[in-house]
Order: structure tokens, then C-alpha cells, then sequence
């Protein structure tokens, strides 16, 4: 008896809630409201494929000034961290040559401090020289070939 009681509950719940006319009209609003985005998201995609293909020229014009100037900022820096290597220590080193100090760093003296004088110097010049380097090349292949530098950036 319990098993049939639960039958006839399940089957008039069921009956209550699964209602066709609900549940259909239901799909056609959404269906509808559906097919109302997609036409503004096609609308919206010819609007951005058009703006792209007329400010192609300016964008990849702006894209070359950009990585142009990124290459000489980036040749700038590596000459700035040349010129601190080889400056900064004149801080801690003496003018003069002094009766203890034996060493010279370029044309100052010193001696605990011209060692790590040409440590930093040295350190400086070698990572400048990869960043000049490495900048330089950058910005004669971007000049020299700006489509092969584009290809190369959006393959990379």
C-alpha cells in the first residue's frame, strides 16, 4: 500500500510541474532573446572587422613607433648602467695616491675599494653590453625589415 501511495504522489507531482505550455513557452522566449544577441554579436563583429581593416595602417604604424622607441629606451638604459658601473665608485675612492694605497681604479686609488670597484665595473659593462646589443639588433632588424618583424612577433 505504501508503494502505491508513493506511485500516485510521484505521478501527480510529476502531472503539476511538467506542464507543456510552461515549459514551451519558456523556450520560445529564450530562443527568441537567444537569437536577439547573436544578431547584435554579428552586428558588433562586422562593426570591429571594419574599424580593424580601416585603422590597420595607423594601428601597425603606432605598433613600429612603439617597439622602435621600447629598442632605444632599452639602448639608453644599457649606456646608463655602462656609465654608473664606471662612475659610482669614484664615491669611495681617493684623489690622491696615498702612502697605503697601491691600486688604481682608472684615475683614482684605493685599496680595498678598487676591487670591488672593477667587480661592479665589470659586472655593469658585460650586462650592458648584452642589453646594447641585443637592443641594437632589434631595432636595425625593425627598421631594416618591418614585415619580417612582424611576422617573427606574431609567430613568436
Amino acid at each position: 500500500m505504501k508503494k502505491l501511495l508513493t506511485i500516485l504522489i510521484c505521478i501527480l507531482s510529476l502531472s503539476t510541474y511538467a506542464q507543456k505550455d510552461t515549459i514551451t513557452d519558456n523556450f520560445t522566449k529564450t530562443d527568441e532573446v537567444l537569437s536577439e544577441v547573436v544578431k547584435k554579436a554579428v552586428i558588433l563583429a562586422e562593426k570591429t572587422g571594419n574599424f580593424i581593416i580601416e585603422q590597420a595602417p595607423d594601428i601597425l604604424q603606432e605598433f613600429y613607433n612603439w617597439k622602435i622607441t621600447s629598442y632605444i629606451m632599452g639602448i639608453l638604459l644599457s649606456i646608463i648602467i655602462f656609465l654608473i658601473g664606471r662612475y659610482i665608485p669614484y664615491l669611495w675612492l681617493d684623489d690622491k695616491e696615498s702612502y697605503s694605497s697601491d691600486l688604481k681604479y682608472f684615475s683614482k686609488w684605493g685599496d680595498e675599494g678598487v676591487t670591488s670597484a672593477y667587480i661592479m665595473f665589470t659586472i655593469t659593462t658585460v650586462v650592458s653590453f648584452i642589453l646594447f646589443t641585443i637592443n641594437t639588433y632589434k631595432l636595425i632588424f625593425i627598421i631594416t625589415a618591418p614585415k619580417l618583424f612582424l611576422i617573427e612577433y606574431f609567430l613568436n
